[in-house]
Order: structure tokens, then C-alpha cells, then sequence
């Protein structure tokens, strides 16, 4: 039985996200395996991941063909999947003044000042360390596709304070997220990690699998790319974030 090397291809990229990433986080604290292995073999893994994730970007850009199902994933997701910490659900916003207070009751200090029907909504999922680079980061990929920073807005899904180690989303920070949406009213939206893509879909498939599907939230078109953070840590992955960038770009100029 013959197996397509597309396919081949596919899973080794995936088991080396889940080793290198852990879907978008570093997993430090549990595998220092960068730490442990030799340049030789830190070399090694670079080389087949870039050879993976090219195969990747070449299938998207050159040949356009849908690597997975071609239907469009849509969601009017009014929950999160796992209620662990959540606290109690925060009341609906009709305004901006009132979600803000809400926010800062986290602890969370805003990003940008409230702009009604932006051309972009950025989501990033994480406010930890390396925050204010990632930051820096998102408005270089704006830049290249030349957005003004008065077009965009940009949010966080981690807004509450808690434990370093604690990278899931509390339920009210879903929320929030949600009513940032219906307030602002984006044509378009970039969700940045596993975080940010799992507070608007249902869907448990890697950052690297969602990212090849065609998206909407309640209407709004919406692309799937890494956090910033991880494309810090792990430069392989530019080049992937770059075609994100430029299907962002199109979603922009035929003015959704």
C-alpha cells in the first residue's frame, strides 16, 4: 500500500510542533530538550522542520491546493469547553466604558483605545513574558502589508492575573474577547496561537492544521497564523506567519 508523502509529510510536522511548541508554548518547565541536545542535533530537527513547514507554504502558495477539508468552519461558540477556573460570568457590555471597567477588574490594562469597525482585529492568546516584543512584532507583519496602526486593534485573550505556569483561558476572558468583537464590529480578524483560536472555535486541531482551513466568526472572516512569541522563539515558522500575512492582506483589499 503506497502512503502519500503529503500525508507523511503532515504528521511529522505535527509530532515536531507538539515537541517544539506544544501548540504555540514553550514547554521549558517540563522537556529542556534544547538544552540537552547537541548543535549537531538541534540542527538536524531545524532542518526537517523547515523542510516540513516549506512543503507546507509551497503547497499554499504556489499550487492551491486545500491540504484539508475545504468547508468553511464557522462559529457562534458561546461557551469555552472547559469551565476549571472560571469565576462567575461577566454581565453582557452595551459599551465600551463598561467592558473597560470590566477588564481592569483582571488587572488588565487595555491595548488600544475602542475603534469602531477596524480593518483588522488582531487576537493574541498570551500576556506573559516577551509581551511588549510581541507587541513590536505584530505591528512589523502590519507594516509589510501596509496597515496603519490606526486600522487595527489589538487584544489579548489572557487578560486575569494568575500563575505563571497556568496557560489556559479563564471563562470570563472568553467573554470579554466575544464582547470586544461585537463592540468594535471588525471586518476582519487575525487570531495569533492556540489560545486565540480556541476562544472562537471548537476545534482541537493544531495551530498548523487550523491555519490551512478557511474561517468565520458570526460573519467576519477570520485568519489563523502562531503567536508572535512562539515566531520569536522559533524563526522556522516566518515564513508561514509571512503567507498568513498576505491571505490577511487580500481579506483587506477586496474590503471585507
Amino acid at each position: 500500500m503506497l502512503v502519500d508523502p503529503r500525508e507523511i509529510l503532515w504528521r511529522l510536522s505535527h509530532q515536531l510542533e507538539a515537541l517544539l511548541l506544544h501548540d504555540g508554548w514553550q514547554r521549558e518547565a517540563h522537556i529542556p530538550f534544547q538544552e540537552k541536545l547537541k548543535d549537531s542535533a538541534n540542527q538536524a530537527i531545524n532542518d526537517v522542520v523547515q523542510e516540513s513547514y516549506s512543503f507546507l507554504s509551497h503547497m499554499t502558495n504556489e499550487s492551491g491546493i486545500e491540504l484539508v477539508e475545504p468547508q468553511v468552519i464557522t462559529s457562534e461558540k458561546s461557551e469555552f469547553v472547559s469551565d476549571i477556573h472560571s469565576k462567575d460570568l461577566l454581565k453582557s457590555s452595551s459599551n465600551w466604558q463598561d467592558l473597560q471597567q470590566q477588564i481592569e477588574q483582571l488587572g488588565y490594562q487595555p491595548l488600544n483605545v475602542l475603534k469602531l469597525n477596524p480593518k483588522v482585529m488582531i487576537i493574541l492568546s498570551y500576556a506573559g513574558g516577551g509581551y511588549e516584543s510581541a507587541q513590536q512584532y505584530i505591528h512589523k507583519w502590519m507594516d509589510a502589508i501596509q496597515l496603519k496602526e490606526e486600522s487595527i486593534y489589538v487584544t489579548c485573550v489572557m487578560k486575569a492575573k494568575r500563575d505563571q505556569a497556568d496557560i489556559e483561558s479563564f471563562l470570563e476572558e472568553i467573554e470579554i474577547i466575544k464582547q470586544e468583537i461585537a463592540l468594535t464590529q471588525p471586518r476582519s480578524i487575525l487570531v495569533c496561537g492556540r489560545l486565540a483560536y480556541e476562544s472562537l472555535f471548537d476545534d482541537s486541531a493544531s495551530i498548523s492544521r487550523g491555519r490551512m482551513k478557511r474561517h468565520l466568526y458570526q460573519d467576519i472572516p477570520v485568519i489563523v497564523t502562531y503567536d508572535p512569541q512562539s515566531v520569536l522563539q522559533f524563526p522556522i515558522l516566518r515564513k508561514d506567519v509571512w503567507i498568513d500575512v498576505q491571505r490577511l492582506q487580500k481579506l483587506v483589499e477586496r474590503g471585507n
